[in-house]
């Protein structure tokens, strides 16, 4: 080759050099963004983790939806964190999980990475309490736990389900006495019942034996690292509005939520 047409190589391969720069220089700031984005983990892996966990929640609007009644309140406020942000004021029991949403006890062997809860009403307190309620549902408590993995969840899940059944027709009192160990005042004693469990879904019914019309439901949902509750506690009101049914609305709610979960993981 002649020194006349090095120039001209030399000129051809440049735009090809600084394409391979101008990649090069694009695949750093590619990974930098991805090494600063806070939800980062949960693309890698595909756990919901941090406060991803709230957008899991259904809202007010969704519940209105799927109740056909109004849910515009969140009684006290929301609950957000690890471990310690979950209650802690039911009595530890086998049984107690069935009862309420993730109390602290049911999760205190478990590595919880994030937590979050709210509870829904339909109605605004007044001067003289809350005003009468006649729809079906009085209201929705739901939460969501976020552990390491889905294999964790699993894990847990599978317990619950075991802890669920051995549960079906026992005496709330069983789960949750009274804090001085006398049992329950006449009238007010509730029943586990109607226990539910599939691969992903467990399902029961807590009832107050004089009012069994009146149930609070359960149900608890396992999707990715996330296990998802609610509990839907009805009015027993006659002609009530609303579409909340006992035997299949809270398993509706928690599968939306799974739904919500499978998105953001």
């Amino acid at each position: 080759m002649s020194r006349s047409e090095q120039p001209k190589a030399a000129k051809s391969n440049r735009p090809r050099l600084l394409l391979a720069i101008g990649v090069a220089a694009l695949a750093v700031v590619g990974l930098v963004t991805w090494l600063v984005l806070p939800n980062r983990s949960q693309s890698a892996s595909g756990a919901v983790t941090g406060e991803a966990v709230k957008q899991i929640l259904l809202d007010g609007t969704e519940l209105t939806a799927m109740l056909d009644q109004p849910f515009t309140t969140v009684t006290g406020p929301p609950a957000y964190g690890g471990l310690e942000a979950m209650d802690d004021s039911s009595a530890a029991g086998e049984c107690v999980g069935v009862v309420d949403v993730a109390p602290k006890s049911v999760y205190e062997s478990a590595d919880v990475r994030s937590y979050a809860r709210e509870t829904w009403i339909d109605s605004e307190p007044s001067g003289n309490g809350f005003k009468p309620l006649n729809t079906r549902v009085m209201f929705v408590k739901e939460s969501v736990v976020a552990l390491p993995s889905a294999a964790d969840a699993q894990a847990l899940f599978a317990k619950f389900a075991e802890q669920w059944k051995a549960c079906d027709g026992l005496p709330v009192s069983t789960a949750d006495p009274n804090s001085d160990g006398s049992p329950p005042l006449r009238g007010t004693e509730m029943h586990i019942t109607d226990v539910r469990v599939t691969d992903d879904v467990l399902a029961a019914s807590i009832v107050l034996d004089k009012s069994p019309k009146a149930p609070d439901t359960r149900a608890v949902g396992v999707q990715g690292n996330c296990i998802v509750g609610v509990l839907i506690a009805f009015t027993g009101t006659e002609n009530a509005t609303g579409s909340g049914d006992p035997q299949t609305s809270s398993i509706e709610a928690v599968r939306a939520m799974m739904d919500k979960a499978s998105k953001l993981g």
